[in-house]
């Protein structure tokens, strides 16, 4: 292989490594005080269930009032810097165990 080849094969493989780090997203979770803000994290999983980080920011209080249930996440870090409220109503999480309230498939 001549080194002009090998040149431009490294370059190649160099471009190709570049995209796929640019390729990374990241989604922050909107808050929307007083309200749920389950149905705004739902609404965009699917767009960013690979190579994404979703954020839950540090300094708000999001209010997780129905469960989530995440599709299978591929290569996905949930940073959840902020706080998530649960309902405090007992009637509407009565026999329902905390676990449901955050859930991802395996």
């Amino acid at each position: 292989m001549s080194p002009l080849s090998l040149n431009l094969a490294r370059l190649c493989s160099f471009v190709a490594t570049v995209q796929l780090v640019g390729a990374w997203n990241t989604f922050t979770v909107p808050h929307s005080p007083g309200k749920d803000d389950t149905p705004a994290i739902l609404a965009a999983l699917p767009d960013f269930a690979t190579n994404s980080t979703i954020l839950f920011q540090e300094g708000v209080t999001y209010n997780i009032f129905t469960p989530i249930k995440f599709p299978t996440l591929n290569n996905v870090d949930i940073r959840i810097e902020g706080n998530l409220t649960y309902p405090t109503d007992i009637g509407t999480i009565q026999g329902k165990p905390a676990s449901e309230f955050i859930v991802h498939r395996y």
